[in-house]
């Protein structure tokens, strides 16, 4: 049985949170669990999770490393990607 769609969207949100969270600092071990056992499920937040870390992960290059293909392969519009990528390279 699926949940309702209020139920999901409070579990996603609480998701990105968590994975938002974990940029700024270890998540504890109910957190870990918690985003674990939900991106299990919910492809979407799976995928946001993977362009997040995609992100981090170019951020930390020096610099000069091409953008990862998770991010190139995103569901994104031309111009949100422009704008992305814009900003990525400005905080260089």
């Amino acid at each position: 049985m699926k949940k309702p769609k209020k139920k999901r969207a409070h579990a996603c949100r609480r998701a990105s949170e968590l994975i938002s969270l974990s940029l700024d600092r270890p998540l504890d071990r109910a957190e870990r669990r918690a985003l674990f056992w939900h991106v299990v499920i919910c492809s979407s937040c799976r995928t946001f999770r993977k362009q997040v870390e995609s992100v981090r992960s170019f951020l930390r290059a020096d610099g000069t490393a091409p953008l990862p293909t998770s991010f190139l392969d995103a569901n994104l519009s031309d111009d949100a990607r422009a704008r992305i990528r814009a900003a990525l390279e400005s905080a260089r």
